[in-house]
């Protein structure tokens, strides 16, 4: 009875059951943007990163976290003063720290283990984000030292990784840029950070009509219609170049970037593996986690069958002092 349930409503519970699997797994850990953040002395938050492969990283500054603290107040029409403060706020806060001279100092010193990174490294992701936030400070004030400061993040993106950029020249019409980014690894060609990093640089592109930005989102596009065959698999989404499957949250963020693709900067093959990867969703919830499992969407399988076991028990204790 139990699988026959799973089998029958495991599509309409799964999304319930991942986001309560997430706030259990934050609650424990004290992780996420809820439980995870404080803040140091001079008010820039710490992220809490608890431990990656068994190596422990704790609490650490990245300036990305103000970007996502900023994105989730953000609405371009309807932002209170009150928020509207605290993105100038942020977005003050990164300048003084990030660009004092002509070019930016993004370098995370903090290890990262599932990609070997030890030494620190640079992030094409947190560039992007910090770009974004920039041009919403300026969309919310008008005021143009945040235009100042967006003009001085662009020249990270026509820097290599080997000199402390995040830019992968593939060829002349084709760069990438890499969120995990080091010399002293191979590129993991990260699908959502760079998805996330060109429809940053396009946002600021659309407000200044700045060349160089335009070749950036002219040659990102190019990079992602050429590689994006490699991160399908049978329907569903790896979440790098190195056969990582994507849990089942970033396959859903996948989708949802091709969406803001087509309204960006459409082109056909966006609109295709964004078709293609949700109507995967629709197929069977446990045949598909079997076949493409992560350690979420295991956790999550493993969860929606407790719950159908515990329903089937108090279906059973209702039901069978009727029949007899």
């Amino acid at each position: 009875m139990v699988f026959i349930m799973l089998f029958l409503f495991g599509n309409r519970t799964e999304k319930i059951m991942r986001r309560f699997l997430q706030f259990l797994f934050c609650s424990i850990t004290q992780s996420g943007l809820e439980k995870g953040v404080k803040y140091d002395e001079n008010g820039f938050p710490l992220y809490n990163y608890s431990s990656r492969n068994g190596i422990f990283i704790g609490y650490q500054y990245n300036p990305i976290i103000f970007c996502w603290l900023a994105d989730k107040i953000y609405e371009e029409e309807d932002t209170t003063d009150e928020n509207k403060q605290k993105i100038y706020e942020y977005a003050d806060k990164l300048a003084k720290r990030h660009l004092s001279d002509e070019y930016p100092d993004i370098w995370n010193k903090f290890p990262w283990p599932p990609y070997g990174l030890m030494n620190g490294w640079t992030c094409g992701l947190t560039a992007g984000r910090m770009l974004q936030l920039f041009v919403r400070a300026y969309k919310l004030s008008q005021d143009n030292r945040y235009l100042n400061y967006a003009a001085k993040m662009i020249p990270f993106f026509y820097t290599d990784i080997k000199d402390k950029g995040c830019r992968v020249v593939i060829n002349d019409d084709e760069w990438w840029y890499e969120e995990y980014a080091s010399p002293d690894i191979e590129p993991p060609f990260i699908l959502n950070g760079m998805i996330s990093t060109v429809l940053c640089i396009d946002e600021y592109y659309k407000i200044t009509g700045d060349d160089k930005a335009g070749e950036l989102v002219r040659k990102g596009k190019n990079a992602l219609i050429a590689k994006l065959p490699i991160y399908d698999k049978d329907g569903y989404s790896y979440y790098d170049s190195q056969g990582t499957i994507a849990s089942p949250y970033y396959h859903y963020y996948h989708i949802e970037l091709f969406r803001r693709l087509q309204s960006q900067i459409p082109d056909d093959k966006f609109e295709y593996y964004k078709h293609r990867w949700a109507d995967y969703m629709k197929q069977n919830y446990v045949k598909r986690t079997l076949s493409n499992p992560s350690k979420r969407s295991i956790a999550a399988l493993i969860l929606s069958f407790v719950l159908y076991l515990s329903a089937a028990e108090i279906i059973y204790l209702i039901v069978f002092p009727l029949i007899h």
